[in-house]
């Protein structure tokens, strides 16, 4: 609180083409009655004398007391001095508190003068230092306004120049600024796409999420990222990845957005393949009549079995999950299907072994294996063949034959 003087000095940027547009204000504050104490006003107070510093106020045209002793108000018949500041004028006033009719009183009017001439001298100097604070105050400005200028033309000639697609919103939530890569995706103007004009190439079915999810972030002031069909100057819709994150100025206050995007329609449409050949895949997987299971190479634990698997092994799939490819073979074979899993690559033939169901009985299988990155681990997949019921078949038909013989 309390009385005080403002400088404000105009700060403005250059834009593209030589314009300038408005930045803001430098200011300078000078505090009353603090800015006085180097006057010693309150001196006179001591010697028996009042006073008032005191203007009219240009709004009100009423006065108004800028400092003022405490004793003898009002003043009686005082002397006053008008003194001219920048934008106003002051007056001083000083009587003797008991009157003019005592000695101090005719004293004083002999001492006003060199008084008034020593004030004015001191206000002079404050006038002198105050247009030369003012003067470094502006060759301060300009220097970092330059700054300011080379910093904003090093981004743009950065951001003109990648591949991503930058934008820029101010405080009202809309969009005053798309780097040229923008403009050329788009094949609109900057004036197309200012405000929400952007908003106008947005997918019908993306926009009202893409909203939200913007204004979401920007109230909440956190970075967001989210994808969206952005319409092509061909008239084509591609998929865009657009991440933005709050912006602030040196002094830490928000002023908008920044954000970047990234034309993502091929991996989209890679992942959309992806995603429809492993729904083939398990479809494939879980309907095939023969036992099917996948393993991981190096721990050889099963990662998935299908429904033909628990069918004829007996197994609920956790508790199959919770075997490693040994665990199905007879402890005899173990180390020898252990050795040759590790060197398998590529579509193979294991030849003839035994498994062992979940109630013991032994079954003789044949498998044929291939790699399969499932998951995001490298694994095999087997497809199993039960022959036991085809042993036993021509083990019958041999001893038929011998019997025959």
């Amino acid at each position: 609180g309390g009385l005080g003087a403002i400088g404000r000095f105009p700060v403005f940027l250059g834009e593209e083409g030589g314009s300038q547009s408005f930045w803001g204000f430098a200011t300078v504050v000078m505090r009353f009655p603090e800015l006085l104490d180097n006057v010693r006003l309150p001196q006179l107070t001591e010697r028996g004398f009042g006073y008032e510093l005191w203007r009219i106020h240009p709004d009100t045209g009423k006065k108004q007391v800028i400092a003022a002793s405490a004793a003898a108000f009002p003043l009686a018949a005082p002397l006053e001095y008008p003194i001219q500041v920048p934008n106003a004028t002051w007056t001083l006033s000083i009587a003797p508190v008991k009157g003019w009719g005592d000695p101090p009183g005719l004293l004083l009017k002999g001492a006003l003068g060199l008084f008034f001439s020593l004030l004015l001298a001191w206000l002079t100097k404050l006038l002198v230092e105050s247009k030369a604070h003012e003067a470094g105050l502006e060759a301060l400005v300009v220097e970092r306004t330059a700054e300011i200028r080379e910093s904003e033309q090093r981004f743009r000639v950065v951001a003109n120049a990648s591949p991503a697609l930058f934008w820029t919103s101010g405080l009202d939530k809309g969009c005053d600024w798309f780097n040229q890569t923008w403009l050329d995706f788009t094949g609109r103007g900057m004036e197309q796409e200012l405000g929400n004009g952007w908003a106008e190439g947005v997918h019908p079915d993306d926009l009202a999420r893409c909203l939200e999810i913007y204004c979401g972030a920007f109230d909440a002031r956190q970075p967001f990222s989210m994808e969206y069909r952005l319409q092509r100057h061909d008239g084509a819709y591609r998929w865009l990845i657009d991440q933005g994150l709050p912006r602030y100025d040196v002094s830490g206050a928000f002023v908008g957005f920044i954000g970047s995007c990234l034309d993502i329609s091929e991996e989209k449409h890679l992942r959309q393949q992806v995603a429809q050949s492993e729904a083939h895949y398990r479809h494939l997987f879980e309907h095939n009549p023969a036992p099917m299971l996948i393993y991981e190479r190096g721990s050889l634990l099963l990662t998935d079995v299908n429904e033909a698997f628990q069918r004829h092994y007996g197994y609920r799939r956790e508790e199959a999950l919770a075997l490693r490819l040994p665990d199905l073979y007879p402890q005899e074979e173990r180390a020898a299907i252990t050795a040759l899993v590790e060197r398998l690559h590529g579509p193979a033939f294991v030849g003839e072994w035994h498994h062992r169901k979940k109630n013991g009985e032994y079954i003789s299988i044949v498998a044929h294996s291939h790699d399969l990155r499932y998951g995001g681990r490298d694994c095999r997949v087997a497809v199993i063949t039960d022959i036991t019921a085809l042993q036993q078949a021509g083990e019958a038909l041999r001893q038929r034959n011998a019997a025959i013989e």
